[in-house]
């Protein structure tokens, strides 16, 4: 068998593998759907439709809602659209482009470390490194935009490396291309891609001469084209940004010394052996809290990596070492270690460990045992942490998840006749409540039950008998209807284990 054919069954191999892990059960693991996701997948079921925007903007650079006036990442709203164009809108089609894009991750990593190291094995090794990192598997089955910078950076980097073996005038442009790409994926790209961009075109300069850069930088900025148009457009977007920004920051300017001692030690904190090789992240949405950032095998992999990366002659090397190094900077710039700034760390990261593995493979016979123990402690973590990850997890973190506001709506849109529908009563005080009520109305197949609940803050209004009445478990209104006359509890939503989150009530005929 030819090693052309072998790459392509390994290749075909991983795809299998990784869709299934991946994308099983994402409409009840996470156990429920997040405000954000569900306002992605709104835009995208918008987009699939009409090919317009909930505002009703035709095919928008950037998606813009109450909450953020400058808008959403294009790139998972048109990803959502186009699996909206053939699958029934709900929960897990949701979610099932961003979990494609990580098994896309996974056969780009392969690709690409097949083509750094020009070895299959050693390809392989490093797509199940990726396949089995905890935070790109979690993050994979959420319906949320950092994700989707992951593959860009892979795919930037695969070009870079096949630029070094064949220098041509449309591989740079391409390389370039990628990462002007990068920027519709998620804003804080707008501070890494460019960095990015930076370290290549120092790189393509030094071997390749100014020609080489200047195809990079074309490339670049003829995929940015669409996003300089808008902002042009739209010049209040750079404020909406940094004022969103500044509101959500507690962290002091950066130019001040306190400031600047802030972001150092948020700089530091990223590198903490606990938050990275052992318990993760503190939220619940971005960890199960048994297992870090990253393999605890990491924990040796990585060092050795960048050990070698520093020996190393080979400039790739030294941008995918310095790439691990500087993922936090965006994050940092923010003022706050948040998971969706982190994400860049994912591929630079894998790629250092994978590095620092291949050298020990090559080294002495304690060292080969040693590389080798590491790497199958990989999956037997993987595999303690996706049986958590499935059971314990899935049924303890509703709360994070906004509670199960599903288990209260659906049961109320069942109810509702096609003609003649009974009003409906929602409490203004339960979070994205007129969201959630138009992902749960299109996911049941009632679209004609968007615009018909009445909502309410405070005391609900007067309503006929039959109507129905949703609100939050222990809200000073939820409590005076359950206290009143007129009202009775006909339902109460929660999770396994837990207290309810939402009650529904029926208003009972007058006596």
């Amino acid at each position: 068998m030819s090693p052309r054919t072998t790459a392509v069954l390994a290749a075909v191999v991983l795809v299998v593998l990784a869709g299934w892990l991946y994308t099983r059960n994402l409409a009840d693991v996470p156990p429920h759907v997040m405000h954000d996701e569900a306002q992605f997948a709104l835009q995208a079921q918008s987009i699939a439709q009409g090919g317009r925007d909930l505002s009703g903007r035709f095919l928008p650079v950037f998606f813009t809602e109450p909450e953020f006036p400058a808008g959403r990442d294009p790139a998972i709203v048109y990803a959502t659209a186009a699996i909206l164009k053939v699958a029934p809108f709900g929960e897990a089609s949701a979610r099932y482009a961003t979990a494609l894009v990580g098994v896309l991750d996974v056969v780009v990593m392969f690709v690409l470390v097949r083509a750094l190291c020009g070895s299959t094995p050693l390809g392989l090794m490093a797509a199940g490194m990726i396949a089995f990192t905890p935070v790109h598997f979690i993050r994979a089955r959420l319906a949320l935009s950092p994700m989707y910078s992951i593959p860009v950076i892979l795919l930037w980097l695969w070009t870079l490396i096949e630029y070094e073996k064949k220098p041509t005038v449309p591989r740079g442009m391409l390389t370039g291309a990628w990462l002007g790409l990068g920027l519709y994926t998620y804003l804080a790209c707008v501070i890494m891609m460019p960095l990015y961009l930076a370290a290549s075109a120092m790189l393509l300069l030094r071997r390749h001469g100014l020609s080489s850069a200047a195809a990079l930088i074309a490339g670049f900025a003829i995929a940015a084209v669409p996003m300089l148009i808008w902002y042009g457009a739209h010049p209040e977007r750079v404020a909406q940004i940094v004022g969103s920004y500044r509101e959500f920051s507690s962290a002091p300017e950066v130019s001040s010394v306190e400031g600047i001692r802030t972001r150092v030690s948020l700089f530091w904190s990223f590198f903490d052996p606990a938050f990275l090789f052992i318990s993760g992240d503190s939220s619940l949405i971005n960890s199960t809290r048994q297992a870090g950032f990253f393999p605890a095998a990491f924990a040796v992999l990585l060092p050795v990596g960048l050990y070698w990366i520093a020996k190393s002659r080979r400039p790739v090397f030294w941008v995918i070492g310095a790439g691990f190094v500087l993922s936090p900077l965006a994050a940092v710039a923010s003022g706050a270690i948040e998971m969706n700034r982190l994400m860049f760390a994912i591929p630079f990261g894998v790629l250092v460990a994978a590095i620092g593995a291949a050298m020990m493979l090559g080294g002495r016979s304690a060292e080969q045992l040693a590389v080798l123990l590491l790497l199958a402690s990989i999956p037997l973590q993987f595999a303690r942490f996706h049986t958590d990850y499935s059971y314990r997890y899935r049924d303890s973190v509703g709360t994070w998840f906004g509670g199960n506001i599903r288990g209260a709506y659906v049961p109320v849109i069942a109810g509702e006749p096609l003609h003649g529908a009974r009003p409906v009563l929602i409490s203004e005080r339960i979070p994205f409540a007129r969201r959630y009520w138009r992902f749960y109305a299109l996911a049941s197949g009632r679209p004609d039950l968007i615009d018909h609940p009445v909502y309410f803050d405070g005391h609900p209004p007067d309503a006929p008998s039959g109507s129905k009445l949703v609100c939050g478990t222990g809200a000073l209104d939820c409590q005076s209807i359950a206290a009143g006359a007129g009202w009775r509890k006909v339902l109460s939503s929660g999770d396994p284990g837990g207290p309810p989150s939402f009650d529904v009530f029926a208003r009972e005929p007058l006596p």
